[in-house]
């Protein structure tokens, strides 16, 4: 049983669903609302379940005790609910997936991103299908702005071909209309340069850590969600955003021969902001 050609219901109406129902709900980047946004939302959450326990989070940090083992589900309850089986008994249950058209890919990659390519698909993201009014081919064509403008979550990890993201592991995230990429620890390449085999280990398979030659653990691993997304389309719009051979040849040139330290004595004493500018 799934949703009919002449069904109207939205991602939103399968939010409501869940809300109605949930015995917990996590309010999270509750950091990111405005002052009184937050008792708003959990005003509208209450008249919708006034029994759930609300738990608030930021960058989904969560105690488990508080939504796992919380003994809150009551069957006999939950069987009351005029809605509780309908389907599966009537129909049988399709998931949500497949109700609201909602899917997901993973996209990987052993070639960075071009920052400038990945940083337009960041702003389609952000807008989720409302073509700005000044929008006009930029460096990606229309065809792949408009695959991405169905993804509705985006979330991994990211190599951009930049001096930061060469050095340190790049986090994307799309979360609303918000769409950033934060960066953390090194790479695990990035911290040393692997010793040369000895003569006994030649052969030997290398250690997984370090991933390909000769970027090492260097990769993107994007996961993508969103309602009738065309997965080759979407991952074509991402493939659009790597270099091409002729920018890797650059990238490689410009990088495969530095060294962390090398990069370190260069900085010093460079102030913040020009330190932050050359970084980039």
């Amino acid at each position: 049983w799934a949703a009919g050609e002449g069904d109207a219901r939205t991602v939103g109406q399968l939010l409501a669903d869940q809300v109605e129902f949930a015995d917990v709900i996590v309010l999270n980047k509750t950091d990111l609302m405005e002052e009184g946004d937050e008792r708003r939302v959990r005003a509208v959450l209450r008249r919708c379940n006034p029994k759930a326990e609300i738990v608030a989070s930021v960058h989904g940090r969560v105690d488990p005790a508080a939504v796992l083992h919380t003994c809150l589900f009551d069957p006999a309850k939950a069987a009351a609910h005029p809605d509780w089986l309908k389907e599966p008994r009537e129909h049988g249950r399709a998931p949500e997936t497949e109700e609201y058209g909602i899917s997901s890919l993973t996209f990987r990659s052993r070639r960075p991103f071009h920052p400038g390519r990945f940083e337009e698909l960041g702003r389609v993201l952000e807008r989720r299908g409302a073509a700005a009014p000044e929008e006009t081919e930029g460096l990606l064509p229309s065809i792949h702005r408009d695959a991405a403008r169905g993804v509705l979550r985006a979330k991994g990890l990211v190599w951009l071909a930049t001096q930061q993201s060469h050095w340190q592991t790049g986090a994307a995230s799309l979360a609303g209309r918000k769409f950033a990429v934060t960066y953390g620890p090194a790479w695990d390449a990035a911290l040393a340069q692997p010793s040369p085999p000895s003569e006994e280990k030649k052969g030997e398979e290398r250690q997984p850590s370090w991933g390909e030659e000769p970027w090492g653990d260097r990769r993107t691993e994007l996961v993508v969600i969103g309602q009738h997304l065309s997965r080759p389309a979407m991952t074509a719009a991402l493939e659009a955003c790597l270099v091409t051979e002729e920018e890797m040849e650059a990238y490689a040139t410009a990088f495969r021969d530095a060294a962390s330290a090398d990069v370190l004595r260069h900085l010093a004493g460079i102030a913040g902001e020009d330190l932050a500018e050359r970084i980039r």
